[in-house]
């Protein structure tokens, strides 16, 4: 196989790949489509998403866990709704602000992409 050929070759190898990319985010939006519709007619829609590698999750998900412990002790579930709202930066809620502030720094520490 001649120079041309091979770079020919690696240059489809490298588009191919860029499309199964593409491929596989068209059928993640697709299993996530009946959510993207709930978002539009919710009354308090979500403020944000969050894209994390998945080799990074686990991580993160054992120092957010980590974090709740340490600031709201052994609770078994807080509603992001108690959390992410006016009161909790205009009245000082130091547990939410702290909370919030702290899952901020731990996803930012990582290669994290926050999308409106």
């Amino acid at each position: 196989m001649g120079k041309s050929a091979k770079q020919s070759v690696v240059e489809l190898e490298h588009r191919m790949k860029d499309l199964a990319e593409i491929i596989k985010y068209a059928e993640q939006y697709k299993d996530n489509r009946s959510y993207h519709i709930g978002y539009k007619k919710a009354k308090n829609p979500i403020l944000l998403g969050v894209c994390i590698h998945e080799n990074d999750i686990k991580p993160i998900i054992n120092q957010i866990y980590k974090l709740k412990d340490s600031i709201y002790g052994k609770q078994d579930e807080i509603k992001s709704t108690k959390l992410i709202r006016e009161a909790t930066i205009t009245k000082n809620r130091t547990n939410n602000k702290a909370y919030g502030e702290g899952m901020v720094d731990i996803i930012t520490y990582y290669d994290a992409a926050i999308l409106p």
